[in-house]
């Protein structure tokens, strides 16, 4: 097997479907069904049951799903490292920046934009990591991140913490509930709901429990199994997921879709940049300056905005 293959099934499975899963890897359809074919030919196993909408994992394939991200975690820290090491030895500065959200669908598109961004507006190569909290404030204190990109309320004593702007939040929901087909949703529309917190979103699920209590919910969101056979069935059962809601980034995953709340309802969380409370880079201060300014006040339209700077809508980068 090759590592596009083991790509493209991670893709496959997450997306729910061939035809979504080629749309994310810029193939066709076809060839992504051909790599699938293949993978399953040399492992000797069937990997996914194919149904009349969409596919979804065999036991082996849950099984084999959760070592391909394992490897395709290492084969990226494999490609990062070597990037790394050839601007270092070329004598260029790199800056590294962690983002501090869980892996996600449109994680390598999130990479290569933000590289190319820092490297047209501030002059310098950069390597973008993603981790957990905990994750995040080690690789700062190692000086392995020169900064950290935070998804909510972040203030953590011993580092320098800047709000830099505010997103809003939704719901990712399964495609079959008449709540996926609204332009927002509202908190008491998920009264009878079962709500779950995505994993390892640290930052944003402390924040977001937060506002719901301030706000009266009429629900009390509980943690998501990380697992992604514990994922499909959380949303098998009509569950809905919290997330910070990304435009750049939408994607509809496990047969799901996401849904804002209703500005209404004034659920934002903050967009904020960790830094280490001493020795900060000049890098650090330019990098602060060009995501946002340095205020809890930086609207949530104007964080869109800038996003959409650093990662375009796949029609502006074509």
């Amino acid at each position: 097997m090759n590592i596009n293959q083991v790509k493209y099934f991670i893709s496959v499975v997450e997306c729910g479907s061939f035809s979504s899963a080629a749309s994310e890897q810029f193939i066709t359809a076809q060839g992504m069904s051909k790599a699938i074919a293949d993978l399953e030919a040399e492992v000797g196993a069937q990997l996914l049951t194919r149904k009349n909408r969409g596919v979804s994992p065999t036991d082996f394939g849950f099984e084999f799903y959760e070592r391909a991200k394992l490897v395709m975690s290492c084969y990226e820290d494999l490609e990062s490292f070597a990037r790394g090491y050839k601007h270092r030895a070329e004598g260029s500065q790199v800056f590294n920046v962690y983002i501090c959200i869980p892996a996600f669908g449109s994680k390598e598109k999130v990479s290569v934009n933000v590289t190319k961004f820092v490297r047209a507006n501030l002059g310098v190569e950069a390597e973008v990591s993603f981790g957990s909290k905990s994750e995040c404030l080690a690789a700062l204190d190692s000086g392995d991140a020169d900064a950290v990109i935070a998804i909510g309320e972040a203030e953590v004593p011993g580092y320098e913490c800047l709000p830099v702007g505010k997103l809003p939040c939704g719901v990712q929901i399964t495609k079959r509930s008449p709540l996926s087909q609204q332009p927002y949703i509202r908190l008491a529309d998920l009264a009878d709901t079962r709500v779950a917190l995505w994993p390892n979103y640290d930052f944003f699920n402390d924040t977001i429990q937060r506002l719901l209590i301030e706000k009266n919910a009429p629900f009390t969101p509980h943690p998501a199994d990380r697992s992604i056979r514990s994922l499909i069935k959380l949303y098998a059962v009509g569950s809905a997921v919290l997330l910070p809601r990304i435009a750049a980034l939408d994607v509809d995953i496990l047969q799901t879709t996401p849904v804002s709340f209703h500005p209404d309802e004034g659920l934002y969380v903050p967009l904020y940049i960790i830094g280490p409370a001493r020795k900060s880079s000049p890098a650090f201060a330019a990098f602060c300056n060009l995501a946002a300014a340095h205020n809890n006040h930086a609207s949530a339209t104007s964080t869109a905005q800038t996003i959409a700077q650093v990662i375009p809508s796949d029609e502006e980068g074509e």
